[in-house]
């Protein structure tokens, strides 16, 4: 019999992933900024608002 080793696939859900995303300007936007955040951390926790 041959041992098989199972693969990790997923959602990991011991991290968090926040991102923002920003253009300017509004009508016909020239510039977009995306700003992402792998497992932030910090006093207001894993929420972009804080």
């Amino acid at each position: 019999m041959v041992k098989q080793e199972h693969q990790r696939t997923g959602v990991n859900t011991n991290k968090y992933i926040t991102s923002f995303m920003g253009l300017s300007p509004t009508e016909d936007p020239e510039l977009v900024i995306l700003v992402v955040l792998y497992n932030p951390t910090g006093e207001g926790g894993h929420q972009g608002g804080a």
